[in-house]
């Protein structure tokens, strides 16, 4: 689905593939995201070090509004959001 509205939008959507790679700077162990439980990334620069437990839930220093997907087919794709509010 997709909610728009004054400064705040939402995409949500089921992707081909678990093999997902980019998406700004969140922590996690590896390029690929983990996909074994659901999962928000806020397009949000927070200038912090991540020092807290639930590292996965930490933003860190740029916005990066962009993800690409590998298909089980071997093909690929990507999706880049260009949002002109402050982030």
């Amino acid at each position: 689905g997709l909610i728009f509205s004054d400064k705040f939008l939402q995409i949500v959507t089921k992707l081909p593939s678990d093999r997902m790679y980019g998406w700004g700077e969140n922590v996690h162990p590896t390029l690929k995201h983990n996909f074994t439980r659901y999962t928000t990334w806020a397009m949000f620069a927070r200038d912090e070090w991540p020092y807290s437990e639930a590292l996965d839930t930490k933003n860190l220093y740029g916005v990066h509004p962009f993800y690409m997907v590998l298909e089980p087919d071997g093909k690929a794709h990507g999706v880049f959001i260009l949002n002109s509010n402050a982030q």
